[in-house]
């Protein structure tokens, strides 16, 4: 739904920015989590996964299975922390181009006329 009285591309920038701000507050949160996971891959099983079981020591995973889940952790928080530099460069190339552009279109003509 149109709200009255504001041009379509604002409110499109408006929801943008709502969109953005969703965005990094998810890529926190991952990156939360992975950072736990790296640091102390046990505490985590035990939060996420142990409550599951009646006898969690005896479904705790192995030492190997906690070196895989670290492993992997620090890999995807490598690449949540490559995600949001890169989206944060992407944000500033887009506020560099709205700042840089045209107007409307009869100042495009008006320009092309030169």
């Amino acid at each position: 739904m149109r709200r009255s009285g504001c041009h379509p591309a604002s409110s499109f920038q408006h929801e943008l920015g709502h969109l953005r701000f969703v965005f990094y507050v998810l890529l926190v949160a991952a990156g939360i989590i992975l950072l736990w996971g790296a640091i102390s891959p046990r505490s985590q099983w035990w939060a996420f996964n142990g409550w599951a079981f009646r006898n969690p020591d005896a479904n705790e995973p192995s030492d190997a299975a906690y070196t895989v889940l670290r492993v992997a952790s620090i890999a995807l928080l490598l690449l949540v922390i490559l995600l949001g530099y890169k989206a944060c460069s992407w944000q500033a190339e887009d506020q560099e181009q709205s700042s840089t552009a045209i107007g409307p279109v009869g100042h495009l003509d008006a320009r092309a006329a030169e």
